[in-house]
């Protein structure tokens, strides 16, 4: 078995997505992959080796968080302008990165899990030494919510 893991494209994206927010879901592929102010995720392998990181802009963190327990936009918003993300919001955009972990992970590839959600002040430290073997990014669109942007860095 091979440690190669899928490459997320824009149709599996939104497929994924759509899973949990309705068949709406847009994502496009984004030249830039930076972000400013991100929360990160970082991924595992059965061995503990750091696989994966994914890197997601304050405005996906707030809507796929709020759209998740259906919270009004408005607290979203609110979350975006204050720079204050509430502990429920955070832990759903956990559990949207969560089931995108399948997005890297196909029959013949090893199993991978997330390990852990780092918040924008100490996401550097988990992106800065990662050394991916490709990066894809997206910008996504969460119905009825907004557009945030999610980056995958492979190895």
């Amino acid at each position: 078995m091979t440690k190669r893991f899928v490459v997320p494209s824009t149709e599996s994206v939104a497929d994924m997505l759509s899973m949990l927010y309705g068949n709406d879901v847009e994502a496009t592929e984004v030249p830039d992959k930076t972000i400013s102010g991100a929360f990160a995720a970082s991924f595992v392998c059965d061995d503990g080796d750091l696989v994966a990181v994914c890197v997601c802009d304050p405005a996906f963190v707030a809507y796929s968080g709020a759209a998740l327990s259906m919270m009004p936009v408005g607290g979203a918003e609110d979350m975006l302008e204050s720079g204050e993300f509430t502990k429920t919001s955070v832990d759903n955009f956990y559990e949207v990165i969560n089931v995108c972990s399948r997005l890297l992970m196909s029959d013949s590839s090893a199993h991978l899990k997330l390990d852990k959600v780092y918040r924008p002040e100490d996401a550097a430290a988990v992106v800065g030494g990662f050394s991916a073997r490709v990066t894809v990014g997206f910008k996504l669109k969460i119905p009825r919510y907004g557009v945030g942007k999610m980056i995958f860095s492979i190895v």
